[in-house]
């Protein structure tokens, strides 16, 4: 866990921000593996778009524009478009940075406040197996 303590009217970096927050986090107790989470989007997706830049001069209109590209673009990983709820999981983290940027009197409002996040799509297309068809799966899974 690094310690980041800026200087009163210091500039404060974006990536350095979301560390304290998540060292913050990782202080009180949440759990090893959402911490990870977190540091994950923070490494994935965070830091390509906003780098160490100065937490008071991102806007509403670049979080948007963020939050759209994630919801149109592949993953440079499966080559597949995130999910929703992949979306919403990175925009909470990201609101959660800018919150505790105001909490700390970085920024006086998070540019997050007035962000739309992207409703979450239900699956109702839920189909159960008959007893045929538990029966012809269970014989394809290997003792």
């Amino acid at each position: 866990m690094a310690s980041y303590e800026p200087a009163r009217g210091e500039a404060v970096g974006f990536t350095d921000a979301a560390n304290h927050r998540i060292d913050e986090r990782e202080r009180l107790g949440r759990k090893e593996s959402t911490v990870e989470d977190y540091r994950g989007h923070l490494r994935v997706h965070l830091s390509p778009a906003f780098g160490n830049r100065d937490v008071r001069t991102i806007t509403r209109k670049e979080l948007e524009q963020f939050r759209d590209n994630l919801l149109r673009e592949p993953s440079q990983y499966t080559g597949n478009k995130l999910a929703v709820k992949t979306v919403r999981n990175i925009l909470s983290v990201t609101n959660a940075i800018f919150v505790h940027c105001v909490e700390q009197e970085w920024i006086p409002v998070s540019p997050m406040r007035f962000v739309k996040w992207p409703e979450e799509q239900q699956n109702l297309d839920i189909k159960f197996l008959n007893l045929a068809e538990l029966d012809r799966l269970l014989d394809e899974v290997p003792d």
